[in-house]
């Protein structure tokens, strides 16, 4: 078996290249959510609910309207739906962003090279650990 960074000779029951120290298995990441009970999770809701609830409301609205007639009030119904809108791109804006900021940190993570020891993240050329000094 070969490392997929240093193309170094490994036993096949290894589970960390012996010359580079990057871990031999494949780590497919979690989805980037926020954790349970965080105030992004908590926002992204509120913002969910009160949109549904706006879109819930312009729909009450325009029902009547559209029965009985009215064109003057269309713009009153029309500002729930408007709110609901922008309060879904809010809560995905906050997800999005949350998700990138994920990515960033495990990207930078991933050019490091964990310590078999103490599992500290060192820098990629670095020959001894920052934390316990052994060697890489």
């Amino acid at each position: 078996m070969k490392c997929k960074y240093c193309d170094a000779e490994l036993p096949e029951e290894a589970k960390f290249c012996l010359s580079c120290g990057r871990s031999v298995e494949l780590v497919v990441p979690e989805p980037a959510a926020p954790p349970s009970g965080s105030g992004t999770e908590t926002r992204a809701f509120l913002y969910l609910a009160f949109g549904i609830f706006a879109f819930m409301i312009g729909f009450t609205m325009a029902l009547p309207i559209m029965l009985v007639g009215g064109l003057h009030l269309w713009p009153l119904a029309a500002i729930p739906f408007v709110v609901g809108i922008l309060l879904m791109w809010a809560r995905y804006h906050i997800l999005h962003s949350y998700a990138e900021k994920v990515e960033k940190l495990r990207e930078e993570a991933s050019v490091k090279v964990k310590c078999s020891y103490c599992g500290t993240l060192n820098a990629q050329n670095a020959r001894k650990c920052e934390s316990c000094g052994a060697t890489l």
